[in-house]
């Protein structure tokens, strides 16, 4: 009697149903009903053998205890390894300081190179700028001529018409000086020019004086020095067949000539009548060279003279 009604308090209490957990979603709901089950089954048999039911514990707080177990061991473990990560990052830092310091270093080379590239390209556009053209002053023009006295050779003592070597050494010595000197002289109206408007009636007389008389000049050697000299260096020639060589071929029967061909002086007796002249007046000739020298000298300077002269008297500047 006691046990039927025991099992019929049983029987009258009301179902146990499951608990949900929003965390566990579906399958912490399979859980929990597996679990509300088996505690069922449970309660049954303890009601069976008099045993006290124990309250259902619900699935969800199992799972998060469990949960907080794995991320406890998680943490104990992470804190129980080496700091191999510090050192990584350690090592990463000090990678990046030496990336960074390199890339300084190639930095500042790369501007002392270029700098240097600029320091080089301005010597070059500087020694370029010395190496241009610049017209020679006056007064330049002046002094390589006076320097040119001293390269008039003076007349050997030995010079003789029947030493040609020594009368064409000497002619070449002062056709060279003549040469230079035409030159010079070719300079100067570079040096002087000036527009008209910009010249005074003074500037113009004195500029037409200078350029007479570096004329004259140029024609006294042209007419007195020049041909003497010429007809000594560069005789009249004429071009003439010296040898005729001539070849017969076997095979063919053919003739082959060939003519060699020289230069001969077309008036041997006027070419030995020049040597006479040249040694006969050998002192006249270098005295012309030499006055007209010093004459172009004294010309040049006596005109510079006159141009600061006139530039301190040219009152244009201030009255039209």
């Amino acid at each position: 009697m006691h046990i039927a009604q025991n099992r019929n308090r049983q029987s009258s209490k009301p179902p146990i149903t499951p608990t949900m957990s929003s965390v566990g979603g579906k399958k912490r709901r399979a859980s929990s009903t597996s679990a509300s089950a088996s505690l069922g089954v449970t309660a049954a048999s303890t009601v069976e053998h008099g045993v006290d039911i124990l309250p259902a514990i619900p699935a969800a707080s199992c799972a998060v205890n469990e949960e907080e177990v794995n991320n406890g061991a998680v943490t104990e473990s992470a804190l129980k390894k080496p700091r191999l990560e510090d050192g990584d990052s350690k090592h990463k830092e000090s990678d990046e300081t030496a990336n960074k310091t390199e890339k300084k270093d190639s930095k500042s080379t790369g501007k002392k190179s270029s700098d240097s590239k600029k320091s080089s390209k301005k010597a070059t556009a500087k020694k370029e700028e010395e190496e241009e053209y610049k017209t020679m002053t006056l007064s330049e023009i002046r002094a390589s001529i006076a320097a040119l006295r001293g390269q008039v050779p003076p007349v050997p003592s030995n010079l003789s018409p029947d030493d040609a070597k020594s009368v064409t050494d000497w002619a070449t010595s002062l056709q060279t000086v003549i040469e230079q000197l035409n030159l010079y002289i070719c300079c100067v109206s570079p040096a002087t020019y000036k527009w008209g408007s910009d010249r005074s009636g003074a500037a113009d007389q004195n500029l037409a004086v200078l350029s007479s008389e570096l004329g004259n000049a140029q024609d006294q050697i042209a007419s007195s020095v020049t041909p003497r000299l010429t007809n000594v260096l560069a005789p009249v020639v004429d071009l003439v067949i010296s040898k005729v060589i001539t070849s017969k071929n076997e095979e063919t029967g053919e003739e082959i000539k060939r003519n060699e061909f020289t230069r001969e002086q077309v008036d041997p007796a006027f070419l030995k009548l020049c040597y006479v002249i040249l040694c006969r007046n050998a002192a006249l000739i270098r005295n012309v060279l030499m006055t007209n020298l010093i004459k172009i000298d004294n010309v040049i300077q006596d005109y510079v003279k006159a141009t600061k002269k006139d530039a301190s008297h040219d009152s244009r500047g201030f009255a039209y």
